[in-house]
């Protein structure tokens, strides 16, 4: 996986997320380039859209100084990419997750609702105080089975928020070793040169 989009936390989300980051990663190399070759573009007067000293100042500041925040824009491509995704699997009540999880605990309830029938007939021979009992226990079980459904998708709700929390955290500390080569580069030509540094993060990252 390109090393601007790794996870600083394995483990915490599992297979799934695993495959839509390395996924989506992927999907956003070409973007990525794109951002950078327009950090390194015209303005529609012909000149460079950024100034060596406002370049240079960004670095300084590990790409976020005035309006200019560029972490964030790197995480846009993976938001794009996995981000919206993530939302349409696994979030929210129109997800496809929400979907399996109420088909999967209405099969559930069903047949524990029949297995609870069933038993019920068997114990009704013993009286009504046995009988009123563990009807009230088997109704408190269907309950659990049905809350089982609303605890999953909350916890997926904030492994989402999670993910988003930690996107451009994670981008920035990749991104630190190219900023402070910038702003270690001064003389004639040290912008040409800081170009380069960038570009050649930005590929080598993409080829890890």
């Amino acid at each position: 996986m390109p090393e601007l989009f790794v996870r600083r936390d394995p483990g915490s989300f599992g297979f799934a997320t695993d495959l839509l980051a390395d996924l989506a990663a992927h999907a956003a190399e070409a973007k990525t380039r794109d951002i950078i070759a327009d950090w390194h573009g015209k303005d529609k007067n012909g000149k460079d859209k950024y100034r060596w000293n406002t370049y240079r100042a960004i670095c300084r500041r590990n790409g976020s100084y005035k309006e200019h925040n560029w972490n964030t824009l790197l995480t846009l491509p993976l938001e794009d990419n996995m981000i919206l995704p993530w939302s349409k699997c696994f979030t929210g009540e129109n997800s496809a997750l929400a979907a399996i999880l109420n088909t999967f605990s209405q099969r559930c309830l069903d047949a524990f609702s029949r297995y609870g029938r069933l038993v019920l007939l068997n114990v009704l021979a013993l009286g009504s105080e046995p009988h009123e009992m563990l009807k009230n226990q088997l109704h408190l079980a269907g309950q659990a089975i049905m809350l089982f459904r609303e605890q999953a998708l909350n916890e997926i709700t904030v492994k989402a928020r999670e993910l988003n929390r930690m996107i451009t955290p994670s981008i920035e500390s990749s991104m630190v070793k190219v900023y402070k080569g910038v702003v270690k580069e001064s003389g004639r030509g040290s912008f040409g040169r800081s170009k380069e540094l960038m570009v050649t993060h930005i590929e080598s990252n993409n080829k890890t």
